[in-house]
């Protein structure tokens, strides 16, 4: 009996390593006021909106203005807009896909590795900059 449990917690062990490591872990955080759910995954924080491509574009440049990101480069079509922006010496880039004519996915990454905390901020700062 002692064999299978200690088998059971190697095995456990192991693939509980695996999945943390391969890159699909991903960490849900709810937002005030049940508004929606964000995704942190593989360094990004992910959140669908309420809002259409348009819309949401001019969001991502405004929210880097009241946030004295410097843009550097923005790019944009019907289904997809990207835009980097430097907050001192790191990057900040933001990737939006429209999901519908109303809804729009926006991706935040800070930093080489991301940094989640700051991406809430943008991300909290992009919904005032919705209104």
């Amino acid at each position: 009996m002692v064999k299978a449990s200690m088998c059971f917690r190697y095995v456990f062990s192991v693939l509980a390593l695996v999945f943390l490591t391969s890159g699909c872990a991903a960490v849900a955080i709810g937002t005030a006021g049940g508004a929606g759910t964000y995704v942190y995954l593989k360094g990004q924080l992910v959140r669908e909106y309420n809002a259409g491509m348009d819309q949401s574009f001019e969001a991502v440049l405004a929210t880097c203005r009241a946030l004295d990101l410097q843009v550097q480069n923005r790019a944009r079509n019907l289904s997809e807009a990207k835009v980097s922006a430097i907050d001192g010496d790191r990057t900040v880039w933001f990737t939006l896909e429209s999901q519908s004519t109303r809804r729009t996915e926006l991706r935040v990454r800070v930093g080489l590795l991301g940094d989640k905390v700051a991406s809430q901020r943008i991300h909290e700062e992009f919904v005032s900059q919705l209104r």
